[in-house]
């Protein structure tokens, strides 16, 4: 799950899932409101641009009620440790499950990317599947490095922000990311 500036961790725990979806279910509102109130106000147009510090304890009560799915922030843009992304990226890619199939690797993640604005209304959408089948060193070589999966997708205005929502339905992991996108 990914909200704000927080994600779940790819999980099987559909219990811990539904836990943290039922919190947001309930406060989502009211964060969203107070979001809106902030980013429209003279404080935000001064500030660094990240969500305060009394909105961000609202968001992360949503993420850390007992019983919930582990979840961590979402570094915000741009990102500059090359090596924690690349980190997670190895992580992530460690827990795709492949099958051997004549001696090679193969896998299939469905992946759903939605462009936002700044009103967090989608303006563009794209739902596909990647799959994979990769021989010896190149299965290495993704465990080691991850991949790099570029998708173009039709937007009807200027985007704010892409997530990125991946399902191996092997492993039955879901995983997810945010970008927010600073146009010139």
């Amino acid at each position: 799950m990914l909200a704000w500036n927080r994600s779940t961790d790819f999980t099987t725990d559909r219990a811990a899932t539904l836990a943290t979806l039922e919190q947001f279910k309930k406060d989502h509102e009211q964060v969203e409101a107070d979001l809106v109130q902030y980013f429209s106000s003279l404080r935000a147009r001064y500030s660094n641009g990240e969500i305060p510090p009394e909105i961000q304890v609202e968001i992360d009560a949503i993420f850390r009620r007992p019983g919930g799915a582990a979840a961590r922030p979402v570094p915000s843009p741009p990102v500059t440790d090359s090596r924690r992304m690349a980190d997670d990226a190895r992580r992530a890619a460690d827990r795709v499950k492949f099958a051997v199939v004549g001696g090679r690797h193969v896998a299939s993640i469905q992946t759903a990317i939605f462009c936002g604005d700044d009103k967090q209304s989608i303006v563009g959408e794209d739902w596909g599947t990647v799959d994979l089948n990769l021989s010896e060193a190149t299965y290495r070589r993704f465990l080691a490095e991850g991949v790099t999966y570029t998708k173009r997708v039709r937007v009807k205005s200027d985007p704010k922000f892409v997530k990125v929502i991946a399902y191996d339905y092997a492993s039955d992991l879901t995983g997810s990311a945010l970008v927010t996108i600073a146009l010139k």
